[in-house]
């Protein structure tokens, strides 16, 4: 709940600011700033049980976050658990073995970076871990 609530402060004053005309490179510096507090919250929540009481509200905040995002023409991809393809604009910085995962698959279980587009065009890569099972 306290990482929750500052990631909202960190957006309300993200919204404060693009309101007040701040240079783009201040902004820009904002987006990341909340798009990774985003990424390790959905990072936490793809490790969690399903049915984790309060799980819902808190998905419900990020993706509004998201939304918000959405509206100033920033996007944050959701990847986690997504399969991994070679060629995929992704930097790779870890690969483990994992028995659990389907035969022949690479799926993203943790993202380091999260990848942020830009009125559709990409201005942060993202950086992640991978599970697979070859």
């Amino acid at each position: 709940d306290n990482e929750l609530k500052n990631i909202l402060e960190k957006h309300t004053q993200l919204l404060e600011q693009n309101k007040g005309g701040n240079s783009e490179e201040e902004t820009l510096k904002s987006v990341k700033m909340v798009a990774d507090q985003i990424a390790t919250m959905e990072n936490n929540i793809y490790q969690m049980d399903p049915n984790t009481r309060g799980l819902n509200k808190i998905v419900k905040a990020i993706r509004n976050l998201k939304n918000n995002f959405q509206v100033m023409g920033y996007t944050i991809p959701v990847l986690l658990g997504l399969e991994f393809k070679e060629g995929d604009s992704i930097e790779v910085i870890a690969e483990l073995p994992d028995e659990s995962i389907e035969k022949d698959k690479k799926i993203i279980t943790r993202i380091v970076t999260p990848r942020i587009d830009f009125k559709g065009e990409m201005i942060q890569r993202a950086r992640i871990e991978i599970k697979y099972n070859i």
